[in-house]
């Protein structure tokens, strides 16, 4: 035990190199490496020795591997068996998904100060050393590697392939359950992260189903080609994905004028114009511009009018608001965030001449 608080105010004062440290964790005896709480301590000061000596039997304790989740993020799954993540695979979930950046941040700001008292508890070294652990693992770590951690086993696991796409990783063929191409959650997670591998989703169950599509549109709109039995020209989602994304038109074939995309940005382009000169119209309707007067307008929120020449409709700012919106609503002016869309894709339209 002592050697162990010795290792733990070398590492405190960066007074030896990490080959050195695991050195001296080699020298621990058996018993102080099948303890609970030396061990708990020990991935504290420098999880990657102590991971490396540790009794396995400590691996399958809920408390170890999150301290090791803490110290190391996804750099742990390294060091969790093949047999423990086979029965916990829970854990390697959460292992994917772990992340110590808010950590590593906190350490730096304790770690740069110098004025330690020499006379301080363990438990204030283990502290600092925790802090300073932290900073190893700063670092992302390269997907790949994570792959080469995990048991292939796992990923028939949803929570676990639900993990791997969160990080950015591909949609694993070889390794996903076949289910999973029908698995609206997956692919909505692999259109926000890794939307190429988003045409690996069920054409009948995901990519023809107009409501899915929305909500995967809303997420990434390129995902927009990807829609079958025409929702990829579907002009509700397309004014989702061309309102959001300013060069999605690169991602159709509109330099020959005979293409059929072509001839879809052109129809599109000309239904949100017509929108638009909708929401003008009613604009002048309000205003009383049929009757030749000036009026007033006035915007709240991209909400017209709280003032006109109909005597009707003049009855106060609050009541002339909401009536002109139930009108609006009734006759299908665009107003709102459907307004909003509409002008931003006209503009992202109107960059490539359309």
């Amino acid at each position: 035990q002592a050697l162990l608080c010795l290792i733990l105010y070398f590492k405190t004062r960066g007074c030896h190199s990490d080959e050195f440290l695991m050195e001296q964790f080699s020298k621990l005896p058996n018993h102080l490496l099948s303890d609970k709480d030396c061990m708990l301590q020990a991935i504290h000061l420098h999880a990657k020795s102590a991971l490396q000596w540790i009794n396995l039997d400590l691996m399958q304790d809920d408390d170890i591997v999150q301290a090791c989740l803490q110290a190391m993020g996804p750099a742990a799954l390294e060091y969790i068996p093949d047999e423990t993540q086979i029965e916990h695979p829970d854990w390697v979930a959460q292992a994917i998904r772990s992340d110590t950046g808010d950590s590593a941040d906190h350490g730096n700001d304790q770690i740069g100060n110098e004025d330690v008292d020499n006379s301080a508890s363990n438990n204030s070294l283990l502290n600092l050393a925790a802090l300073r652990q932290q900073r190893e693992f700063e670092e992302p770590i390269n997907i790949w590697s994570m792959y080469n951690w995990i048991h292939e086993e796992l990923f028939l696991h949803r929570e676990v392939a639900l993990a791997w796409v969160s990080r950015g990783g591909d949609y694993l063929h070889d390794e996903f359950d076949l289910s999973l191409e029908e698995d609206a959650e997956l692919f909505l997670l692999i259109a926000r992260h890794n939307w190429c591998d988003f045409m690996f989703a069920s054409e009948s169950k995901l990519l023809s189903n107009k409501e899915f599509m929305t909500l995967a549109v809303t997420q990434n709109g390129y995902v927009l080609r990807e829609g079958r039995r025409g929702l990829s020209t579907d002009f509700d989602l397309a004014l989702i994905a061309f309102a959001q994304k300013v060069d999605l038109v690169d991602h159709f074939e509109w330099t020959l004028v005979e293409s059929s995309d072509y001839a879809f940005l052109t129809d599109f382009a000309a239904h949100v114009r017509k929108r638009l000169v909708e929401h003008q119209s009613f604009i002048q309707f309000l205003i009383g511009i049929e009757k030749g007067e000036a009026g007033e307008i006035a915007f709240l929120k991209d909400h017209l009018v709280i003032s006109c020449d109909l005597d009707l409709l003049k009855i106060g700012k609050e009541t002339t608001n909401a009536l002109s919106q139930h009108i609006a609503s009734y006759i299908g002016v665009p107003t709102g965030s459907d307004l909003k869309l509409l002008r931003q894709a006209s503009t992202n339209l109107a960059n490539y001449g359309f």
